[in-house]
């Protein structure tokens, strides 16, 4: 059946990789919205993750569609976030198994658990919370908003926040105007204080930027062509994010 909807802690340290945009804003930032996975958090794998909750030899088959269905999300376009239900169920079925709400939920739970938070989370996220500054999380994530709550309490990140949007709470997803529009309005700053931090030049950086939001990617490659403000070395996150918030 088919159905849609109308969605460790040690320090880093060093120099980034700059783009020729680089250093475009002037003014001290007041506040930063952060992506989640792959920004913070290194993601782990769904296609993994249900073989461990479901032992059905249809588990890997059934997990990498899953994983599929939900990376074809991110494409400019996308804006509404659909029902995590019905891609799950969708999985299932077309698969040939009966659908289970337990089991999925189980596999959404240990995905998260898997996921491992940087070296530099907690750091970064703590220096800027000194420095004053209003810190969102706006991230995509698929399926009921208590679960991914829970992962960031478990986390130990629920406090860094002022504020924490995910896509599936609002029904809208990055790169639309109106999440970047739910998290700039919460956060009750102009959008030209606030900086976006993500690894998704599609979700982060395209979207923000057409919210009139400066921009900074996390990059894992060397010379990543991106459209972002600031390019960031991953291996230099933690003090290349607080110079760029808190310096001069």
């Amino acid at each position: 059946m088919l159905c849609r909807q109308g969605k460790t802690e040690e320090r880093g340290s060093f120099k980034a990789y700059c783009g020729s945009g680089d250093m475009r804003h002037t003014e001290k930032f007041k506040g930063a919205i952060f992506d989640f996975g792959n920004t913070l958090c290194a993601s782990a794998r769904l296609a993994a993750s249900l073989p461990a909750v479901w032992p059905d030899t249809r588990a890997g088959i059934v997990g990498e569609y899953i994983e599929a269905r939900i990376a074809a999300l991110y494409r400019p376009q996308q804006s509404e976030q659909p029902d995590w239900k019905c891609i799950w169920q969708e999985a299932f079925e077309r698969n040939g198994c009966d659908w289970s709400e337990d089991v999925a939920l189980a596999h959404l739970r240990h995905f998260l658990d898997a996921g491992i938070l940087y070296p530099y989370t907690k750091n970064v996220l703590y220096t800027l919370r000194q420095a004053g500054l209003k810190l969102a999380l706006l991230s995509n994530a698929t399926g009921p908003p208590e679960v991914f709550h829970d992962d960031l309490l478990t986390k130990g990140l629920r406090d860094a926040f002022d504020v924490v949007i995910w896509s599936c709470e609002i029904g809208y997803r990055k790169p639309s105007r109106q999440a970047f529009a739910t998290a700039i309005d919460r956060l009750g700053l102009d959008p030209k204080d606030v900086l976006m931090i993500g690894d998704s030049e599609v979700a982060d950086i395209v979207g923000a930027q057409q919210a009139g939001i400066a921009t900074a990617r996390i990059v894992d490659v060397p010379n990543t062509n991106t459209q972002a403000d600031y390019t960031v070395a991953r291996e230099h996150t933690e003090s290349r994010l607080i110079q760029i918030l808190t310096g001069p």
